[in-house]
C-alpha cells in the first residue's frame, strides 16, 4: 500500500530510496517543496489581502501565526526541521534563501502601500 508524503505531496510506493538515492537528494526536495508551497502561500495572501496600514498587517501577521501554531503546527514544525538542516547543510542554505528573499520583497511592497510611497525597484 503507498505511504503519503505530506510535505512533497505525493504518494510513494515503497521506500524513499526508489525515489531519492540519497539523504541529501530527499532533504533537497523537501527543502524545494517548501520553498514552493511558501511562495503559492504568500502569493496566494497577496492576491486576496493587501493590508493598507501596519495595523492591518499586523492583524494579518497575527493571524498567520494564529494559524501557524493551530491547524498548520505539523507544517510548523517540519518547517523548524528544515531550517535546523540548512544549518548543518550550508549547501541547502540557497533554496531557503531565495525563498525568504521573495518575503522581504512582499512585505516590502505592503510597507511602501502604509507609507503611500511606490515600491523601489527591488520590491
Amino acid at each position: 500500500m503507498p505511504r503519503a508524503v505530506p510535505v512533497l505531496g505525493v504518494d510513494l510506493a515503497g521506500s524513499a530510496s526508489n525515489y531519492f538515492k540519497t539523504r541529501d537528494a530527499l532533504v533537497d526536495a523537501i527543502i524545494e517543496r517548501f520553498a514552493e508551497r511558501d511562495r503559492a502561500s504568500w502569493e496566494a495572501l497577496a492576491g486576496l489581502v493587501m493590508p493598507r496600514t501596519a495595523q492591518d498587517l499586523a492583524g494579518m501577521l497575527a493571524a498567520y501565526v494564529r494559524r501557524a501554531v493551530g491547524a498548520d503546527r505539523v507544517v510548523t514544525i517540519a518547517r523548524y526541521g528544515v531550517f535546523i538542516e540548512s544549518a548543518l547543510r550550508p549547501g541547502s542554505r540557497s533554496q531557503l534563501t531565495e525563498s525568504a528573499r521573495e518575503v522581504r520583497r512582499w512585505g516590502g511592497r505592503v510597507a511602501a502601500v502604509d507609507r503611500g510611497a511606490r515600491p523601489g525597484p527591488g520590491l
